[in-house]
């Protein structure tokens, strides 16, 4: 699980190092104010499509991964209620003295 966040860190990273670096280069470039804030906001749009692109498959796959794992406890569950079912078929509990005591008395 850990891995999973430290990739998620990284590739966070890198998109935000790439903003970060594309930003100050279009503000240092020597150009207009009006072809800067047109790419500051056509490189802003891409960004945005990329992070939604990207969120999507994210959210697909948690979805993928949430489901795999309820089907796999499902599965482990009804083996675990199977073979304790059996076991008590098997080998019913005994009581505890204080049971054997009292069913003695109500009879």
């Amino acid at each position: 699980m850990m891995e999973d966040r430290s990739g998620l860190n990284f590739i966070l990273g890198v998109f935000v190092g790439a903003f970060v670096g594309a930003s100050v280069a279009i503000l240092l470039a020597p150009q207009s104010g009006v072809e800067t804030r047109g790419q500051i906001r056509e490189a802003a749009e891409k960004g945005r499509e990329k992070l939604e692109k990207y969120s999507k498959d994210f959210r697909e796959d948690a979805s993928e991964l949430f489901e795999r794992g309820h089907r796999y406890m499902d599965e482990k569950y009804r083996e675990v209620k199977a073979a304790l079912s059996k076991k008590v078929k098997n080998n019913p509990p005994a009581l505890d003295s204080d049971e054997v005591v009292i069913a003695d008395l109500e009879d």
